[in-house]
């Protein structure tokens, strides 16, 4: 077997693989695979940013993105989010366009209803101040509004422990879905009724803070400062 399968091996787009889908379905006969390569594979979901596995490229669909965050890896994976699926999807059927970054356009409430109102479906990424974890969440409708709560069963909130590693993902599904939302022009983007995500308003504006009630408790910390966060509009192709 071992040598009806060398000629095909070259062939195995391994980093299109998930480390998931790697152990359940390749490890059992990761015998068969050469030495070489399986240190190869093992970089690869060990090490962030390693090169891909061999020569033949992905065949992930790969989104440009203008981010200073996130990268094509972390689109695949909200998509799957945003579709309710539980993994990255190999063909995104959704475009993510750059509408806010605070440290471009203005660390305020006022500039972030400036351009992410009436924009539609938005996801937001905030970088934690001194650490590698991002946290977010996603917004199906839109953000105008003034002191209302905007119902829907399709946002979550969500954290990357570690945003070097997509596996590292943690997602919560609104369990609240009448308080999903809550637009406040003095306010930046908030999800849940008791703040589960919220910026102060603008006189603490690179302030944040958490606590779970709408959605489940995925760890997001209690308070934190940020390095920068943006918001992405969401639209299906």
């Amino acid at each position: 077997m071992e040598r009806t399968l060398l000629r095909f091996i070259p062939l195995i787009r391994f980093h299109d693989i998930t480390s998931e889908e790697y152990y359940d379905k390749v490890v059992p006969y990761d015998d068969l695979l050469p030495k070489k390569l399986k240190n190869e594979i093992l970089k690869f979901y060990l090490v962030p940013h390693a090169k891909q596995i061999g020569s033949l490229p992905s065949r992930i669909a790969v989104n440009t993105i203008d981010s200073v965050l996130i990268n094509s890896k972390h689109l695949a994976l909200f998509a799957g989010w945003i579709d309710k699926k539980d993994t990255s999807l190999k063909i995104n059927p959704y475009e993510f366009n750059l509408i806010f970054r605070a440290s471009r356009d203005g660390n305020t409430a006022a500039a972030f209803h400036n351009k992410c109102n009436n924009k539609g479906a938005t996801i937001i990424v905030i970088k934690i101040k001194g650490t590698n974890k991002i946290v977010g969440g996603y917004n199906p409708l839109d953000w105008e509004g003034s002191g209302i709560f905007k119902d829907t069963q399709d946002s979550f909130v969500y954290i990357f422990n570690d945003y070097r590693d997509i596996n590292r993902g943690k997602i919560g599904r609104v369990t609240d879905a009448s308080h999903a939302l809550i637009c406040n022009h003095q306010w930046g983007p908030i999800f849940g009724y008791n703040y589960d995500i919220a910026m102060y308003p603008d006189s603490q504006n690179n302030k944040w803070y958490s606590k779970p009630n709408s959605y489940p408790n995925i760890n997001i910390p209690g308070s934190f400062e940020i390095d920068d966060y943006e918001a992405f509009q969401v639209v299906k192709k």
